[in-house]
């Protein structure tokens, strides 16, 4: 062999002996004893233990959400944990866990344990068994981290930034499985963090509210403060579980909407709009007209609900026994296009925007051409016909009779707090627009307050402090079985004097607001006087 095949063989041969030692060195490091040094600082397994999102409080800061404690256990698979890892998981499984070795999140119901290689976390429940404001707060999609409705997602961005988040953190080997070297290394992004949105909302009238409404098959109640507009309830039922959405997927009656912001035909509710409109045009409360048990205009009859009719009416009375023809009679007097204007100035027609991208049903107010038909015009003047109307825009009504002649801006968020006690950020409010004059909101407080006391709202009529309110059964043109479909009002004040709240009262389906609406009006303003004014 030539000199120079001798050192080729020989390089050849150390280059070989050299690979050779790589091999068996890497076989080492995957299975001795040496691996977990060298593997510990370059490999880890990482664990999201908590994630709660930022508060919602009421304008007490009241805790909404995140009010119960939940606890989250870190397990490493070890022999040891056998027995809680088989309430989770089947037996055939087991093994794989012990053999893969990688930390598993679970729930428990204690903080307390003394299992070797299992890290408890504290955190809180998102929502409480019996959440209160549950339309309003809305729930949660993907894994419970993203806002789907309501406030969840109209605040999806800032709630999602403001939260707390506890990470788990594992040294790990080359394959992922983490050591059992003593308790994992704990990461926390805004630990203990109070901040959050703060409602309008007062968590004791949206309990009042909720409890009143549960006595309805379906239907919403709106709470509003007369002069700021600020919404202090509102409730929607039949409720949905924002723990288990998918229970209430195919239940009956739609769970998931919220009527509160939904629009219905009005009916006789929409008759102190045709009545301030006629005060405003100088058409006297003297007004008369004489009820035979139905009105025909053109070539449309309409029928009273008294079939025997009212007889001899004028404006405070016909208000009180909610009489159809007297209406019609002063809308065709008072002009179609008077009172839409009047409507829209209020709020009818336009959806109310409480935050960016939430907003409530628009509502509709009827055509110009329906307006110029004289029986589009009649059945517009009690509230019938293209008409339709949320929960919140009656409620802004109610309103504008309250406070002496002003409309409001319905507010739901008041602000945001850093520290759970102070709002650090104000959301806008809105200056009131005088609609009204101050004359014909205080006749109308005065016909209501005796609609209430001697007219179709007796049953509304509160224990304490008097109310004023006006009923209604509105026709919706839909049957079910044969029967039509009535949608039942109640939509006041309390108290008489020197109102405070706007109370709207919606009895989904359930015919006559005087039998259905009116009693649940009556508990609230019960249940109002009670938490509010019973130990002045």
């Amino acid at each position: 062999m030539s000199f120079k095949n001798s050192r080729i063989a020989a390089v050849f041969s150390l280059l070989l002996a050299l690979m050779m030692g790589l091999v068996f060195r890497l076989a080492s490091l995957s299975t001795g004893a040496s691996l977990k040094p060298v593997s510990a600082s370059h490999g880890s397994f990482t664990l999201e233990m908590i994630n709660d999102r930022a508060y919602i409080y009421d304008c007490r800061f009241i805790p909404l959400t995140n009010s119960t404690p939940r606890y989250s256990a870190a397990v490493l698979p070890l022999p040891d944990n056998l027995p809680l890892l088989e309430q989770y998981y089947p037996s055939s499984d087991l093994s794989r866990l012990l053999a893969d070795r990688k930390p598993i999140l679970l729930p428990i119901d204690t903080a307390d344990t003394d299992l070797r290689g299992v890290q408890v976390y504290r955190g809180k429940n998102r929502y409480s068994e019996n959440q209160p404001a549950v339309h309003v707060i809305g729930s949660l999609g993907d894994g419970m981290t993203v806002g789907e409705s309501g406030i969840e997602k109209a605040l999806d961005r800032y709630l999602t930034q403001n939260s707390t988040v506890i990470k788990a953190r594992y040294r790990a080997d080359a394959l992922g499985r983490a050591f059992d070297d003593g308790a994992p290394e704990t990461l926390t992004l805004n630990p203990d963090n109070p901040a959050g949105a703060v409602l309008t909302i007062d968590l004791r009238l949206q309990n009042i509210a909720e409890n009143a409404l549960k006595k309805l098959n379906c239907g919403a109640v709106v709470i509003m403060d007369v002069r700021s507009g600020d919404l202090k309830a509102v409730a929607s039922y039949p409720e949905f579980d924002p723990n288990d959405l998918s229970a209430s997927l195919d239940a009956e009656l739609s769970p998931f909407l919220n009527r509160a912001f939904s629009a219905y035909s009005v009916g006789s509710t929409f008759k102190l709009v045709t009545a301030a409109a006629a005060l405003e045009s100088g058409i006297p409360v003297t007004f008369e007209h004489t009820c035979c048990g139905s009105i025909t205009v053109g070539d449309v009859k309409f029928n009273c609900q008294y079939l025997s009719g009212h007889g001899s009416l004028e404006m405070e009375r016909a208000l009180a026994v909610s009489c159809n023809p007297y209406f019609i009679s002063l809308g065709s007097e008072v002009g179609g296009d008077k009172i839409a204007e009047l409507a829209s100035l209020i709020g009818f027609g336009c959806a109310d925007t409480l935050w960016e991208n939430y907003s409530t049903a628009p509502g509709n107010l009827p055509s110009n051409r329906t307006l110029a038909l004289p029986a589009g015009t009649a059945n517009f003047a009690f509230g019938q016909g293209e008409l339709l109307a949320t929960p919140i825009q009656i409620c802004k009504l109610i309103c504008v009779i309250a406070n002496g002649g002003f409309t409001v801006a319905p507010r739901l968020i008041d602000g945001f707090t850093e520290d759970g006690i102070t709002l650090c950020d104000t959301a806008p409010r809105y200056s009131p627009n005088r609609v009204i004059s101050a004359e014909t909101a205080e006749t109308l407080r005065q016909y209501m307050i005796n609609a209430v006391e001697n007219g179709s709202g007796r049953n509304a009529a509160p224990e304490h402090l008097g109310a004023g309110g006006k009923t209604a059964s509105a026709q919706t043109g839909q049957y079910i079985d044969g029967d039509e479909k009535i949608e039942g009002w109640f939509a006041g004040f309390y108290p008489a004097d020197e109102p405070q709240f706007a109370i709207v009262v919606l009895a989904e389906g359930a015919g006559s607001g005087a039998v259905a609406a009116a009693p649940v009006f009556k508990e609230i303003a019960d249940g109002i006087y009670s938490a509010f004014y019973a130990d002045r």
